[in-house]
């Protein structure tokens, strides 16, 4: 019987240092691919330090006002801070992406996510015709559970949706979007609330207004085919119901939004939600 005993806790041993070696590998597939192909992007030395936006592509339209820390619309357009939409100047990506040749090697590729407080977040964007393709697998096809960020299939795949929404896994060694809760802390956010989804149609840059834990039944999911008094009327909910002041945006039924998805795990919600509204044209 003592025998039997510790046959079978060498078997689970040997069962769990495999499944251990096993993951670590995933990972570090995954890490090496992604790695190769930031070859791809290169840093902008003259690009945005994180201190200002664009002009707003939200117009005149309706403002949402719980300034974050206080500040007025007056100091943020002084500051550069803010998204009021008034008299800032373009600013250049932080990085530059080499699209051609990234669409040479799978053309469900469709842009890339650069994060500015999180610049580890920096990766191709895929888009198939479900979610569960890129799931897990890799930009190069390859069958691993970090997968890829990917584009919901309803949307279209040059971010022109008045709401896309984008995927990524919450992965345990911080890769994908693993480290995106990371920008509940003030500090993070104050460095830079904005990131970039830059496509071979243009860079597009994005403000942070939007941070919620919630479910797979969220209203943040909402897809909309035209810009509409209803789609306004989202971006003032979802604004209101934000659990991190992110200061004021200016929105209206014209505006582009993009929502950043990601699972958490423990009780309660399961997903991570950060949306942002696009402030150049």
């Amino acid at each position: 019987m003592f025998v039997v005993i510790i046959l079978v806790c060498a078997a689970v041993m040997g069962f769990s240092l495999y499944k251990i070696v096993s993951i670590s590998s995933n990972y570090n597939q995954a890490r090496d691919e992604y790695s190769a192909l930031r070859e791809y992007v290169t840093k902008n030395d003259t690009g945005d330090d994180g201190s200002g936006e664009n002009n707003s592509s939200s117009g005149g339209g309706a403002s949402a006002t719980s300034g974050r820390g206080g500040e007025s619309d007056e100091d943020n357009e002084k500051s550069g801070s803010g998204a009021t939409g008034g008299g800032l100047k373009d600013l250049i990506p932080p990085v530059n992406v080499d699209h051609e040749s990234l669409l040479a090697q799978n053309p469900d590729y469709r842009g890339w996510i650069y994060i500015e407080a999180l610049p580890n977040i920096s990766y191709p964007i895929m888009q198939s015709t479900d979610n569960d393709y890129y799931l897990h697998r890799t930009f190069d096809g390859v069958g691993l559970f970090a997968g890829s960020i990917f584009i919901d299939y309803q949307n279209k795949g040059d971010f022109s949706d008045p709401n896309t929404v984008v995927y990524g896994h919450n992965m345990k060694d911080d890769s994908m979007f693993g480290i995106l809760q990371s920008m509940r802390d003030d500090a993070l956010y104050e460095k830079s609330p904005y990131f970039w989804i830059l496509t071979p149609q243009g860079s597009y840059k994005y403000k942070m207004f939007c941070m919620i834990s919630t479910d797979i039944y969220s209203e943040a999911y909402t897809l909309f085919k035209s810009p509409s008094k209803e789609f306004a009327d989202f971006i003032g909910r979802m604004k209101g119901i934000s659990e991190v002041d992110t200061g004021d945006i200016l929105y209206d039924e014209n505006s582009k939004v993009v929502t950043l998805s990601t699972c958490i795990s423990g009780q309660g919600p399961d997903r991570f939600l950060i949306l942002g509204i696009r402030v150049n044209k």
